[in-house]
């Protein structure tokens, strides 16, 4: 599948980018800044919208990558074997879309997807939030975005938030009346509800073997 005019501009801008640094290889870290420079693409407006331009990459790159001579095992037609996965990524992402050809929007998008490539730790570098890159581009991409949002799905849906995998929320059990009744406990319970009521100093720790009764006080 063929690139797209601005597509095709920031894979020359990559070549030239990688050239100029004088690296053996073309990696994501070159098409990255291939984007930036593809001016009229998609990819360029999001990354400049979020404070990613050419003078940053460039600066990261001379600071965090050293590449050595020969050390990048390389296609034949100079692309890291990162790069060549990112267009693979890109390409089915924009058959996924019904695109004929592979847009500079498709490129930044399997970037991120791949969170171990050198691109995408570039734009984590420099403390933007890469989802909010993804979801800028999916915004502006509208509905062609629908396969990208789909794919999302499932994965969002399995996230959870740090509280909800290790908490219950025991007042949304209570109120459904699935917590058991808690006989005898009315000191203990007295004591807690005090605590808690504080203004400071007002986290309460039970401490006890096992089997004593601690969660029954807490949700009694």
């Amino acid at each position: 599948m063929d690139f797209t005019p601005q597509g095709k501009k920031a894979m020359e801008a990559a070549k030239r980018f990688s050239k100029k640094m004088q690296h053996n290889y073309v990696g994501t870290e070159h098409l990255l800044y291939g984007l930036t420079k593809a001016k009229d693409g998609l990819a360029a407006l999001v990354l400049e919208n979020n404070g990613i331009i050419d003078e940053n990459i460039v600066k990261l790159i001379e600071e965090l990558i050293t590449p050595e001579s020969g050390v990048v095992l390389q296609s034949k037609n100079g692309n890291t074997p990162k790069l060549d996965a990112i267009i693979d990524i890109a390409e089915a992402d924009a058959k996924k879309c019904n695109n004929n050809h592979i847009g500079t929007e498709h490129l930044l998008m399997a970037i991120i997807k791949e969170s171990d490539c050198a691109g995408a730790r570039l734009i984590t570098s420099l403390n933007v939030d890469i989802r909010k890159v993804a979801s800028d581009v999916m915004n502006a991409m509208g509905p062609e975005a629908a396969a990208y949002r789909e794919a999302s799905k499932p994965f969002q849906k399995k996230q959870k938030n740090t509280l909800e995998k290790y908490a219950r929320d025991l007042t949304s059990l209570a109120s459904q009346g699935k917590l058991d009744p808690v006989v005898g406990r009315e000191n203990e319970i007295k004591r807690l509800v005090q605590i808690i009521s504080r203004r400071t100093k007002n986290n309460p720790c039970l401490i006890g073997e096992p089997g004593v009764g601690k969660t029954a006080i807490v949700e009694g």
